[in-house]
């Protein structure tokens, strides 16, 4: 007689390894990236590579860099092939950075303070831009090979920046990496942006987001 033989424990085994497989996935930590934070025609959050404004005759653009984007806007700027600002992979080590345009169609001088800026994540940690001093600190540690402060200062804000009407500039807003890197939302507030007619402040928002394949 034929024995018949029973596909059940196959089929057990089958939903078991399935199982911890998933439960393996679940363990695997998210790859994210950090993006501005859009809304499409609904309204929901969407991931957005340039936040743009527009206002009394102001014209913003602010993105963040990731690392490739980091070093090239840096070998942009002669004699800076060195990746000065790493990106932030532990708490309180590392940097946050981000290309910041802005043009002046005004009619008077637009001037930018960059110390009155401020990055604020939902940790409540609250990180002032790095300026020539803390710049110069950096370059101190990075050898006899580093490049000089007045060329960081080329493609860094550091100091007051005055914009003629009709002008516009573009360089990196670098922030030390915050105490607490889990942050899933972050602010960049610009702080005052002075006109003779008066001041105004920007702030743009930006998230983590899952990246895609």
């Amino acid at each position: 007689m034929a024995r018949r033989y029973s596909r059940l424990p196959s089929a057990y085994l089958l939903c078991f390894l399935a199982s911890c497989l998933l439960a393996e996935a679940s363990r695997a930590p998210k790859v994210t990236r950090i993006a501005g934070a859009g809304r499409d025609a609904k309204g929901k959050v969407i991931a957005r590579d340039v936040l743009e404004q527009a206002t009394m005759g102001v014209r913003i653009a602010i993105r963040y860099l990731d690392g490739a984007g980091r070093k090239a806007a840096l070998a942009s700027v002669p004699g800076l092939a060195q990746d000065l600002f790493p990106e932030q992979v532990k708490a309180g080590e590392g940097f946050l950075v981000f290309a910041l345009e802005l043009a002046n169609d005004a009619p008077g001088e637009l001037i930018f303070e960059p110390g009155q800026g401020r990055l604020l994540t939902d940790r409540q940690d609250a990180e002032f831009p790095m300026d020539y001093t803390s710049l110069y600190g950096v370059l101190a540690k990075s050898g006899p090979a580093a490049p000089s402060l007045e060329q960081v200062e080329r493609a860094v804000f550091s100091r007051a920046a005055t914009i003629k009407p009709g002008g516009s500039v573009r360089k990196l807003l670098v922030f030390p990496g915050p105490r607490d890197e889990r942050f899933k939302r972050l602010e960049v507030r610009l702080g005052a942006l002075h006109l003779p007619e008066g001041d105004l402040d920007a702030a743009f928002e930006f998230r983590r987001f899952e990246a895609g394949p």
